[in-house]
């Protein structure tokens, strides 16, 4: 099963909603091809990564004051994709709405 999950922050910190993330996503990556996509601060992470069997994907993002997350390149990215299962996190930040424009397998 293809299984996409949306973060709004950037799948690199180990507390609060990230390890949360981090944690369901590296258990799923057991049995299911899975991955996130992320935000990425300032550009200082690696845009592909392979972390525990789970593919992260880190798209540009605009932060002022850190008071909302908002990135024109994953809306681009999630309107063209198609996953089974699209799990988004963080419904006050931009990222999960876009999630609803991903395609889903109907099985």
């Amino acid at each position: 099963m293809e299984i996409l999950q949306v973060f709004p922050f950037s799948y690199d910190a180990v507390e609060g909603v990230s390890e949360h993330v981090k944690n369901i996503s590296e258990r799923l990556a057991r049995r299911h091809n899975v991955t996130v996509y992320a935000t990425n601060p300032g550009s200082s992470l690696p845009r592909y990564e392979l972390s525990n069997g789970v593919k992260v994907e880190r798209f540009r993002r605009y932060t002022p004051n850190d008071a909302f997350f908002f990135s024109w390149e994953m809306l681009l990215k999630l309107g063209k994709v198609k996953f089974d299962v699209v799990h988004a996190h963080g419904y006050h930040f931009f990222p999960m709405h876009f999630s609803a424009l991903t395609k889903c397998s109907a099985r």
